[in-house]
C-alpha cells in the first residue's frame, strides 16, 4: 500500500510539474526577461519548479526574480508550490495513516488473543480430568455445555455453534488407527481463535477440509462398497439413494409358505401339511425372512444417515464458497 501511494504521488507531482512547465515556457516566448530567466523551453521549465517549487531550493530567489518579471509569474509559481507540497503532505499522511492502522490492528488481535488465552485456559484446567494439559472428546462434549464458554467466545465474535460442528473434524482418528486424538491447550486455542468473526479463509483452511471430505468420502465408500471413485457433489436436489433390495430366495422354499388372504405376507401364517419336520422347516424359512427384513431396515437407516453426513459436508463446502474461495479450490 505504501509503494502504490509513492507511485501515484509521484505521478501525479510528473503531471502538475508538466503542465506548469508547458505555462511558463509558453510564456517566456511572448516575454525575453522571462525567457533569460531559464524558462526558454518545457524542460529547463521543469527543471526550475522540482528544484525551486518542490524541493524548495532557495525558493525566494525564484520568486523575487519572478515579482520583478511580472506579479502573474510569481502568483503561478506559488500555486505550484502550494499544489505540489500537498501532494507530498497527502502522500505521507497516507502512509501515516496506513501504518499507525496496521499496528493498531496487530497489537487488537494480540491483546484479544491473550485475553482468550486466559479465559479459555481456566475453563480447559477445570475440565482437563486427566491434568495432562490436553483436552480430548469426552473433555470436550462436557465443556461445550458451559454457559461461561459461550459468553466469553461470543464477546470475541466466535459462535459456540461453529466450534461443536468441528468436533468430528478435530477429533478424527488417523487412518489406520483406532486412537483418539487429543490436543495440547495451545493448539485447541489456535483451532478456536481461527473462529472469529472477519477471519479470511487460508489456503490450509481448505487443504483440512479437503482432507476431511476425502476421509470422508472413503469411509462411505467403504460402508457401502461402492466403486473407488466418487464423483462431485451436484445440488441439493440430488435423490436419496435406493436402499438395497432383499436378498434372492429360492421359489420353491416361498413356496411351501402359506398366507391367510387379506393378511401380510409377513404376518401370521398358516403352514400346509401334517408334518412336524415341515413345520420345523417352514418356520425357520420364515425366522430368515423376518432376519433379512431387519437387516433391510437397519440398512436403510444407515444408508439415510451416511446420505444426510455427505449433504452435510456439501454444505460446509458452500460455506467456504460463499467466503470468497472459488470451487475449483476446495475439489
Amino acid at each position: 500500500h505504501a509503494m502504490r501511494a509513492l507511485l501515484y504521488t509521484m505521478m501525479m507531482l510528473l503531471v502538475i510539474t508538466f503542465v506548469w512547465g508547458v505555462i511558463f515556457s509558453n510564456f517566456a516566448k511572448q516575454d525575453d526577461d522571462l525567457k533569460d530567466a531559464g524558462y526558454s523551453s518545457v524542460l529547463e521549465s521543469m527543471w526550475i519548479l522540482l528544484l525551486y517549487g518542490v524541493l524548495l531550493d532557495a525558493v525566494a530567489d525564484a520568486l523575487t526574480k519572478l515579482k520583478e518579471i511580472s506579479m502573474t509569474y510569481a502568483t503561478l509559481f506559488l500555486v505550484f508550490i502550494f499544489l505540489s507540497n500537498l501532494t507530498m503532505l497527502n502522500m505521507l499522511v497516507g502512509i501515516l495513516c496506513e501504518v499507525v492502522s496496521r499496528v493498531t490492528q496487530e497489537e487488537n488481535d494480540t491483546a484479544a488473543r491473550q485475553e482468550l488465552e486466559l479465559s479459555v485456559t481456566e475453563i480447559l484446567e477445570c475440565y482437563d480430568v486427566n491434568d495432562n494439559g490436553r483436552i480430548q472428546r469426552g473433555e470436550f462434549q462436557q465443556m461445550m455445555s458451559n454457559p461461561d464458554l459461550a459468553m466469553i467466545l461470543r464477546r470475541h465474535d466466535i459462535e459456540m455453534n461453529d466450534l461443536v460442528k468441528l468436533e468430528d473434524v478435530l477429533f478424527e482418528s488417523p487412518e489406520g488407527t483406532d486412537e483418539e486424538p487429543c490436543f495440547l491447550f495451545s493448539e485447541f486455542l489456535e483451532k478456536v481463535f481461527q473462529l472469529r468473526g472477519g477471519n479470511m479463509s487460508t489456503v490450509n483452511d481448505i487443504v483440512e477440509l479437503r482432507g476431511f471430505v476425502s476421509k470422508r468420502i472413503n469411509h462411505i465408500e467403504e460402508r457401502l462398497n461402492l466403486r473407488p471413485h466418487i464423483g462431485g457433489f451436484t445440488s441439493e436436489s440430488d435423490e436419496k439413494p435406493e436402499p438395497p433390495s432383499l436378498p434372492a430366495i429360492d421359489e420353491t422354499l416361498l413356496g411351501q409358505i402359506r398366507t391367510p388372504m387379506g393378511q401380510h405376507p409377513m404376518g401370521p401364517v398358516r403352514f400346509g401339511g401334517g408334518s412336524t419336520s415341515s413345520d420345523t422347516f417352514q418356520a425357520a424359512v420364515l425366522t430368515h425372512l423376518t432376519a433379512i427384513r431387519d437387516d433391510q431396515q437397519t440398512l436403510r437407516k444407515e444408508v439415510m444417515q451416511m446420505h444426510d453426513q455427505v449433504q452435510e459436508l456439501h454444505d460446509q463446502i458452500a460455506g467456504f464458497s460463499g467466503k470468497g474461495v472459488s470451487a475449483d479450490n476446495v475439489e
